[in-house]
């Protein structure tokens, strides 16, 4: 016969915290073995869960998903082969509203413009529920200390708590950067401008006031080169932003030196200068840039005549390149100095013309003859080319022996333009012979002399074909005599009144010289 058990029940807290564990003890004795089976555990009509009874008829059941507020709890048996369905009489049993811990600590630092998310709303509860943050994730904050704050419903609890955090928002970073910039040297610097980068959050240029600095080192005089724009701060602000400034670079490219190029020395009326053919001239080149504060141009300046190259020279530091030159030609001469350029300058050509003069010798008649008692008298003419004008000078040369020559005048300044004629004269110098107008025997005399000398060369003609035939005193007499005479006759018929051979032809040359400029026209001297 079934007996019927007798159902315990005990909490291990008839007052506990919403969330907490409770767990909830049924205890079967009967008059025999102990009860087996099932125990279901009810609050009021409601089971709240079930156990199987052990060997000691003893069973437990926890849960923590109590809600808040009073609870008749029973723990009932269903029975055994041995024992009845039992109850057990009622427990009563209070769930306390929560009070549950949040824990949330300070988001690291993030900068403006970075949305709030999870990573900055991540608080903590020690019992389950749901969390709501302000400002909501996906909020951009402002800069500067700001605080989150967050409402926590615990579950199945209209009861809450709230917390906060504190969050630091740094500002974000703007580049300012200097625009780049290029000039031609010499010229002066342009306005310089900038523009601003790394706006967030829609931001635009309306969220920035004020402006930069922007400056530079180079001058109007600076060297061809790269030159740093500084960025400085100047007034600029904005709310949310600091900056990060960046220099940007002004390229100064070559700029051009003119040249001027002339010639030394030059004819002070003319714009063209005239030199005289062979003559130095000094070919001068100036490379002047356009301000004297600009860098000194260096490099070399080549000199041509048209097509020629002449030569180069060097620029010096105060930008002048000379190079002398005998070798131009008589005529009108193109000058072209062309400038190399530098690092600061480009090349530059500039050109002159440079009128090389000369002149024509003529000598007319070009044969003349020369007597003893007539002088020879040649018309030289001087005819100038290209405008020649300098004073020239004459000689002659290879004149026969005891002449000498003259000139009217004896220099002369051609005019540029026409001829000028110098009269050249030709003369015999007398000698110390048997001149009949100088000391000596008279005319008589020496015709004597001629004709004894020529009856003297008869006789011994005659003595010498007769095989010398006369005595020898007579023959000794005669051919002293005859020898004296001879002599005489010899001496008297070699002598000239003049130190020259009469029937000779000279070639006599003329020449006009200024300074190293010099021509020669040549005279046909017969003597007579």
């Amino acid at each position: 016969m079934q007996a019927t058990p007798v159902v315990s029940l005990t909490s291990s807290a008839l007052t506990a915290p919403w969330g907490t564990s409770v767990t909830f003890t049924a205890k079967l004795t009967g008059g025999g073995a102990p009860p087996s089976g099932i125990v279901a555990f009810r609050d009021g009509g409601l089971q709240l869960g079930i156990g199987t009874l052990n060997s000691s008829g003893i069973v437990e059941f926890s849960t923590n998903a109590l809600d808040a507020g009073t609870y008749s709890i029973t723990a009932a048996y269903g029975g055994d082969s041995n024992y009845l369905p039992a109850t057990s009489s009622t427990l009563a049993m209070v769930v306390n509203k929560a009070a549950p811990t949040i824990t949330w600590s300070n988001p690291s630092a993030i900068s403006y413009g970075t949305a709030l998310s999870a990573k900055q709303l991540n608080a903590t509860a020690s019992v389950p529920g749901t969390f709501v943050y302000s400002p909501a994730a996906g909020t951009v904050l402002g800069t500067g200390s700001q605080t989150l704050s967050v409402t926590f419903t615990p579950a199945g609890s209209t009861d809450h708590r709230t917390a906060t955090a504190t969050i630091l928002v740094n500002p974000a970073m703007l580049t300012v950067t200097a625009n780049n910039y290029s000039r031609v040297l010499e010229t002066a610097n342009p306005t310089f401008n900038y523009i601003i980068t790394g706006f967030v959050n829609g931001d635009t240029q309306s969220a920035v006031s004020g402006s930069p600095v922007l400056s530079t080192s180079a001058t109007i005089s600076s060297a061809v080169g790269s030159y740093p724009i500084t960025a400085g701060l100047g007034t600029l602000t904005a709310s949310n932003y600091t900056f990060a400034l960046v220099a940007g670079t002004l390229s100064i490219t070559q700029g051009t030196a003119p040249i001027s190029v002339s010639a030394n020395p030059t004819t002070p009326t003319s714009t063209n200068p005239t030199v005289s053919l062979g003559a130095n001239v000094t070919l001068t080149a100036i490379v002047s840039p356009a301000s004297g504060s600009a860098p000194a141009p260096t490099g070399s300046v080549t000199f041509s005549d048209g097509a020629t190259v002449l030569g180069a020279a060097s620029v010096s530091a105060s930008g002048v390149a000379s190079f002398i030159t005998n070798s131009l030609a008589a005529g009108s001469n193109t000058i072209t100095a062309v400038y190399g350029g530098d690092k600061n300058y480009h090349a530059s050509t500039s050109s002159a013309t440079l009128t090389i003069s000369d002149f024509q010798l003529r000598a007319m008649p070009d044969s003349v003859v020369l007597t003893p008692t007539q002088q020879a008298t040649v018309q030289v003419t001087v005819t100038p080319e290209s405008g020649f004008n300098q004073t020239l000078t004459f000689t002659c040369s290879t004149l026969p022996a005891d002449t000498s020559c003259s000139f009217a005048p004896p220099a002369i300044t051609p005019s540029g333009a026409s001829a000028s004629v110098v009269i050249l004269t030709i003369s015999a110098a007398q000698t110390a012979g048997l001149d009949q107008r100088r000391s000596g025997p008279p005319s008589l005399i020496f015709a004597a002399l001629q004709i004894s000398c020529c009856l003297g060369l008869f006789v011994l003609i005659f003595d010498f074909r007769r095989g010398g035939k006369t005595s020898p005193m007579t023959h000794k007499l005669l051919t002293a005599g005859d020898v004296s005479l001879l002599l005489i006759f010899v001496c008297s018929c070699g002598s000239t009144r003049y130190g020259f051979a009469p029937g000779a032809t000279t070639y006599v040359t003329v020449t006009a010289t200024s300074g190293t400029l010099s021509h020669t026209a040549t005279v046909k001297l017969r003597v007579e």
